[in-house]
Formats: C-alpha cells, structure tokens, sequence
C-alpha cells in the first residue's frame, strides 16, 4: 500500500520548510500506510486498489489528502524546527481543514459513483 496515493516530496512540501530533516523513511512509510488507510476506511471506498483507473482530479485531491495527513505527522513529531509552537499548529490547522474537506469530496456517494461510471 505504501506511497500509492502521494509521494515523499509532497509530504516534505507539506510540511513546511522547518520541519525536521532527520525522520526516518521508516516513519515515513508507516504514515503513509495509515494515511491511505484513514482514506480507504472514512470514505467507504479502495482508492488505492482502484488508483490506476481514477481521473486526474481524484489523484489530486488524494495526493493533497494523503500527504497532508503525512505532514501533520511529521510537523507533530518534532515542532522545535519552527519559530514558535504557533507557527506549527497553524500549519497544523491549515492542512486539517483542507484534509476534512477533501475526505467530504471523496466520501459524497454521487462523487464515487461518478467515478465507477
């Protein structure tokens, strides 16, 4: 499942430009499995086994979601990179609110069925 539905350097975009260089790939690969697993299980359907048949909109809008999940991970697991903890919770606050919009999109039924068409 690892690193279907977004990439590293999109997570590292995401993340900001303090976030910690040193995390490990191992992290990284980790939350991208839970990532894309948090899509699959909240919006009730397989984007990763059904990715190579998806538009090009739905892999923006899973690219944008999974890897702002994964940025939220990394900027959590160490903020001291950031000129303050304020900085880090409002790049924090940005990518939730863009991510409960995008999982809205992906769950709306008329979306999935547009898709299966």
């Amino acid at each position: 499942m690892s690193w279907t539905l977004t990439s590293g350097a999109y997570v590292i975009d995401e993340s900001g430009l303090y976030y910690n260089s040193g995390i490990s790939g191992a992290s990284l690969t980790r939350w991208s499995d839970e990532a894309e697993g948090v899509i699959v299980a909240t919006t009730r359907y397989d984007w990763v086994t059904n990715y190579a048949s998806l538009p090009t909109s739905a892999k923006q809008i899973l690219n944008e979601t999974t890897a702002k999940l994964i940025a939220n991970n990394v900027i959590k697991w160490d903020t001291s990179g950031f000129s303050s903890l304020a900085d880090a919770t409002t790049l924090l606050d940005i990518n939730t609110d863009i991510i409960t919009r995008n999982l809205e999109i992906l769950r709306d039924q008329k979306y999935q069925e547009k898709l299966d068409a």
